[in-house]
């Protein structure tokens, strides 16, 4: 176990069961608590895709913690235009890297103040087309060598 500044303790990062990580993410729904994010916690909020745990960490005041939710793959179109709205340009930065977006919400993080944040939802947006494009062309190709080849 360690200790954070606030006194809070943690278990040591080597290993986190279910319910150490619950007991963490509770913890970081105290207002005051600022708890450093173990790898482990963070992928668990990647993951997570109960809304009643990421709800409240997406309104968390570590930006670290919304950032973590903004990287959930399962994100919730409601939390997507909360995290999107936010203040602080890494929580924009990180939802913006988030491919499994749809391609509207990528294109209005694309028209960012900021341009770190466009940057990357324009790069996710180009990811989004070119692989669709990528994956018809092989099925293009593979289908029309396989045709070949039989007839």
């Amino acid at each position: 176990m360690f200790r954070n500044e606030s006194g809070y303790s943690l278990p040591s990062r080597a290993a986190l069961t279910e319910q150490e990580i619950l007991a963490a993410l509770e913890a970081l729904k105290g207002e005051s608590v600022i708890v450093p994010l173990n790898r482990k916690i963070t992928e668990y909020i990647g993951a997570c895709a109960n809304q009643d745990v990421l709800k409240p960490l997406a309104e968390h005041q570590n930006a670290l913690v919304r950032c973590a939710v903004a990287a959930n793959l399962k994100l919730p179109e409601e939390l997507v235009w909360k995290l999107a709205c936010d203040s602080d340009f890494r929580v924009r930065v990180r939802l913006a890297e988030n491919q499994n977006l749809a391609p509207f919400l990528l294109e209005t993080l694309a028209e960012d103040e900021d341009e770190r944040v466009a940057q990357r939802a324009n790069r996710s947006l180009d990811k989004q087309s070119s692989g669709g494009l990528s994956n018809r062309v092989i099925h293009w190709m593979f289908g029309s060598f396989a045709v070949k080849q039989t007839g």
